[in-house]
């Protein structure tokens, strides 16, 4: 398998500042690590300017750092977005991409696939540095501007230009595939789910505590997420029963408003706001939870469902996109975004009886469907077929 040099190109990814950005990316490059795989990771990171302190200014002046991260070389090159100028934020983040795989391929050598997160702007990096290293290229795209209807008509071309010129197309979910087609001209695209570590993500290692029961949502706090719907359709059914609570994990924008909205509501006492997670605590906040929910208006995938049904939780989600694919009676509910009744019902039936898989079932199911080794196997074989249809082949013995 060491034959096989993929350079992933992400569009976002994990930093200190913000440990969460793409980690389901991160996660992936580890999947193919461990089977063997050689794989780099080239991350071009951009903050907005109004968000940098003079001693951020002094880390975000486009310098690149370069680790080891658990086996993988990764390069960051660490610079600032200008506000209300998207066009010249693209350029930015291309030169920066640009100088990372120049200096990824003079340290580590050219690789022979490429791998781009997201279209915008992994695909377009990917494709420039496919033609300029003549490699073949695989994009996988994850983003919900598509069905958000946020794709800018400027966007358009480059979208077009990079579906149509990769050699493979990947979406997380049926659904997002079809929102990409059209741009993609009839040219087929695979379906590759999100990955979780399911090593890590496990069955709790003490039984669940009955009382209180725990509702566990674990977002950032934006409106798309939908927390403000979570809270109302907790009041409508648990309020004044202290035995039942509703803890909710990230930070975002909407954070002091749900705060807010939480108090007026009178459920206060039984909502805990438990703020920016780590992975650690994420995982012991789902092995001390009963339920998981996840109220969002739009999600391609939903990595944090799988992590939560990896440790045994039923699940209630929305009909938003992606969860959809995953989320059956076995394991938990759907709902309409946004329907604060549905919801409503959904947790009390949750409450009152559960879902038909146990806690063993739930998560065997996430590790046969979501695992590192299961979504391994499915890329490599697209590597393989990718590496079959260029010349260097029969250099490597394919």
């Amino acid at each position: 398998m060491r034959d096989i040099h993929v350079l992933i190109i992400p569009s976002w990814y994990p930093t200190e500042q913000s440990p969460a950005a793409g980690v389901f990316f991160a996660e992936q490059a580890k999947a193919l690590h461990r089977a063997g795989i050689r794989v780099g990771v080239v991350a071009p990171i951009q903050r907005s300017v109004r968000t940098l302190t003079q001693g951020d200014l002094l880390n975000y002046n486009f310098k690149t750092e370069f680790r080891e991260e658990e086996g993988i070389p990764t390069f960051r090159s660490l610079g600032w977005a200008v506000p209300k100028l998207p066009r010249v934020n693209r350029q930015i983040w291309l030169w920066q991409a640009r100088r990372l795989v120049d200096l990824y391929v003079q340290r580590f050598g050219k690789p022979n696939i490429i791998h781009a997160h997201a279209v915008l702007w992994g695909g377009v990096a990917a494709l420039e540095a496919s033609q300029k290293l003549g490699v073949p290229f695989l994009v996988t795209e994850h983003s919900t501007a598509y069905a958000r209807g946020l794709i800018e008509p400027w966007q358009e071309p480059d979208i077009k230009r990079v579906l149509q010129h990769a050699n493979v197309r990947a979406a997380v979910s049926h659904s997002l595939a079809r929102l990409i087609a059209p741009y993609a001209m009839g040219l087929p695209i695979e379906v590759v789910p999100n990955v979780v570590d399911t090593e890590f993500f496990t069955l709790p290692p003490h039984p669940r505590r009955s009382r209180p029961f725990v509702f566990l949502s674990v977002a950032l706090l934006t409106p798309k997420k939908g927390i403000d719907v979570l809270l109302k359709a907790f009041t409508v059914g648990f309020k004044g029963h202290p035995e039942v609570e509703l803890w909710i994990g990230g930070d975002g924008p909407q954070r002091s408003d749900l705060e807010s909205l939480a108090h007026s509501l009178g459920i206060e006492p039984q909502v805990r706001f438990l703020g920016l997670l780590n992975r650690e605590q994420v995982r012991e906040a789902m092995w001390r939870a009963n339920a998981f929910v996840l109220p969002s208006y739009v999600e391609t995938f939903g990595v944090v469902l799988i992590e939560a049904m990896a440790t045994g939780l039923p699940v209630i989600a929305t009909r938003s996109g992606g969860p959809e694919e995953f989320v059956t009676p076995e394991v938990g509910y759907l709902v309409s975004p946004g329907d604060i009744k549905q919801l409503g019902e959904a947790m009390a039936t949750a409450y009152g009886n559960g879902v038909v898989g146990s806690e063993e079932q739930i998560s065997r199911w996430v590790k046969e469907s979501f695992s590192f080794s299961a979504v391994s196997l499915r890329l490599i074989g697209l590597y393989m077929s990718l590496i079959r249809q260029t010349p260097d082949a029969i250099c490597l013995g394919i």
